[in-house]
């Protein structure tokens, strides 16, 4: 999948099913990218790589 967000938002849209105008589009795009980022910098923490990202509930009989 491209990260481009002029790309990528339009193809994620239509996939959800929605088909905003082209003004919207260009907005949630340009939110996409700055997402995006902030997504891949959750990955580029060296210290929590190995955790475990929430709490697990580990049921015993």
């Amino acid at each position: 999948m491209s990260t481009d967000p002029s790309t990528a938002a339009p193809v994620l849209l239509a996939l959800a099913g929605l088909a905003p105008s082209e003004r919207e589009t260009a907005r949630i795009a340009e939110a996409f990218a700055a997402q995006y980022q902030a997504m891949r910098e959750l990955y580029d923490v060296a210290d929590a790589r190995y955790e475990e990202p929430a709490l697990i509930f580990h049921a015993r009989p």
